[in-house]
């Protein structure tokens, strides 16, 4: 740590010394997200029913330094303070000792992560070119990935990845490639991490055609060794129909999504299922109608399968909503439907409000949810930036 501080030093005094001065740059985000889960109908096959009541706050503080007119460094440090509602310490003695007395649930304990990042962009005449190193939010990849890769609600809940992120923005096409080291090897700590990637190039703006991929490394810690391969992978072509319709926005995606899965120590033999999904959205007046229809194989075969410490590999290994575990069996193909209805009324350029309901239906009705998502964003304010736009994956729904 010492050292890293006076290498910072150094650094920050070599750019004061050629008349390039670091300027101090800050910002805070808040976000109050309410789910309501019904999944009693379906009987809690893929989900449970339950409430999440959470409140987030992300201050961080930092240092940009332009190098010259195309090219600007950045240091960052934040934090994460999230309270969920509800949650305190339960002072009885029929708790001692269990997860819910723990005094980590009180309010002078909130802090969740901390988070420290370098950043750079590059600026050429026809492109832009941005690096991120370090611990970072997640909230700085920009690529819209299917909810098979990552479920909504582990997009919430984990919020920053642990890495670098490496992207190209061109007038006409988005690449990204990124890497989130998941886990540290230790006697029980698996050694896990993530590369991501994602790409799109729109060649007509009525046309984008792109792909998404994750690979996971997901292997084992001293005590219990073990590897699974597990990677997934979306080519995709999608058509922009909004301008034409003269409506905000009407989307009509088409992908594959197509595993490969092999657990090195139990021979599971390697595992390729796969199937195409549908994604459909039209929103005018700010209310949007949204359909995810998936048919295909189980893209979790893994699931319910042991691992060398004899516990289920579960959410541990897979990432992605829960719905995709088609019939909940290996080799087992079906359908999976997602019906959403979202209003987001416009109240100001820094605070996005979103309120929701989604259906599931998979084998039949499997439940619903109730969602309310409120953002607000200090750097819209002080850079003066508009509010993002709603996009194809970007909705905070939950599962």
């Amino acid at each position: 740590m010492r050292r890293c501080l006076f290498l910072l030093l150094a650094v920050l005094a070599a750019q004061s010394a050629f008349g390039q001065k670091p300027e101090f740059v800050y910002d805070t985000g808040f976000e109050f997200y309410f789910d309501n889960r019904e999944m009693d109908a379906g009987k809690e096959a893929f989900t449970r029913s339950m409430t999440i009541n959470t409140a987030f706050l992300t201050p961080s503080v930092g240092l940009r330094i332009k190098q010259n007119a195309r090219n600007v460094h950045q240091l960052m440090a934040g934090l994460d303070i999230i309270k969920n509602m509800g949650e305190y310490p339960v002072r009885t003695p029929a708790a001692a000792g269990s997860d819910d007395a723990d005094r980590g649930l009180e309010n002078t304990r909130l802090l969740r992560e901390i988070t420290l990042w370098y950043r750079f962009d590059l600026a050429f005449s026809k492109a832009k070119l941005t690096g991120v190193f370090g611990a970072y939010p997640r909230s700085l990849s920009q690529g819209n990935y299917s909810q098979a890769f990552w479920s909504d609600s582990l997009r919430h809940l984990d919020r920053n990845f642990d890495g670098a992120l490496l992207q190209l923005q061109t007038s006409k096409a988005f690449f990204e490639v990124g890497c989130d080291w998941k886990g540290h090897q230790s006697e029980f700590r698996r050694e896990e991490f993530v590369i991501f990637t994602y790409g799109e190039w729109t060649p007509k703006e009525w046309l984008t055609l792109g792909w998404a991929g994750t690979f996971h490394h997901f292997a084992g810690s001293y005590k219990y060794p073990g590897v699974v391969d597990d990677n997934l992978v979306e080519p995709f072509a999608q058509l922009n129909a909004g301008k034409m319709a003269g409506i905000q926005l009407l989307t009509l995606r088409l992908g594959w999504l197509q595993a490969m899965q092999r657990d090195r120590v139990q021979q599971s033999g390697t595992l390729t299922p796969g199937g195409a999904e549908v994604y459909a959205e039209a929103r005018h007046w700010n209310i949007s109608l949204v359909n995810r229809f998936y048919a295909g194989k189980n893209l979790m075969p893994l699931y319910t399968n042991p691992s060398v410490a004899g516990t289920s590999y579960g959410s541990d290994l897979y990432m992605g909503s829960p719905f995709y575990r088609i019939g909940r069996e290996a080799g087992k193909s079906g359908v999976y439907d997602r019906v959403e209805a979202w209003w987001q009324p416009r109240i100001a350029s820094f605070l996005d409000l979103k309120l929701g309901t989604v259906f599931h239906f998979e084998d039949g009705f499997q439940g619903h949810q109730e969602v309310v998502s409120l953002i607000f964003s200090l750097d819209r304010i002080l850079n003066k930036k508009p509010a993002k736009k709603v996009t194809t994956y970007r909705f905070k729904a939950a599962i």
